[in-house]
């Protein structure tokens, strides 16, 4: 970018204009703190948890799992999220005799939804949430509720297709 977009005389104090350094910090946060989870078996704990909690019952898995995915995706980085249901998900429909691919294409679309519900779901909501001058809570309040109504009209569609 410095190279071949701006003028060489003032390109790196451009290209330094233009970053936005919130994205770049949260991604980096984001990476430590999803590696340190992983290494603390944090995700295979909670989806097991869940697992148990719901009797190994599909119907709840159905709903416990996309709930999870979309939760989760409020806080950690969406494609890290999916890597860790994805798996759990496989694991899980394996065990009860029960198809994961309705199941994983469904946390694919909640987590995308939870990952819109806040500010640090999603790099691109740091960038307009700092922008407009948003607060952590002002982004959850606009678009939270929002994201949630989405997730519920997400499951009802999602719940009739399987049957």
């Amino acid at each position: 970018m410095v190279v071949f977009v701006f003028p060489p005389t003032e390109s790196l104090s451009l290209a330094f204009r233009y970053e936005n350094w919130e994205t770049l910090g949260l991604i980096f946060g984001m990476f430590t703190m999803v590696t340190g989870l992983k290494e603390s078996g944090f995700f295979r704990w909670i989806g097991l948890i869940a697992v148990e909690k719901t009797k190994y019952n599909a119907v709840y898995i159905f709903f416990i799992f996309p709930f999870l995915a979309g939760f989760l995706s409020m806080f950690l980085d969406s494609i890290t999220v999916m890597l860790f249901m994805a798996t759990l998900s496989i694991e899980v429909g394996t065990l009860i005799g029960l198809n994961p691919i309705p199941l994983i294409i469904v946390e694919i679309c909640t987590a995308n939804i939870g990952g819109s519900a806040t500010m640090v779901g999603d790099p691109p909501n740091v960038i307009i949430g700092t922008t407009l001058g948003y607060s952590f809570m002002d982004f959850f309040l606009n678009i939270g509720s929002a994201a949630w109504i989405s997730w519920l009209i997400t499951m009802i569609f999602a719940s009739r297709g399987s049957r």
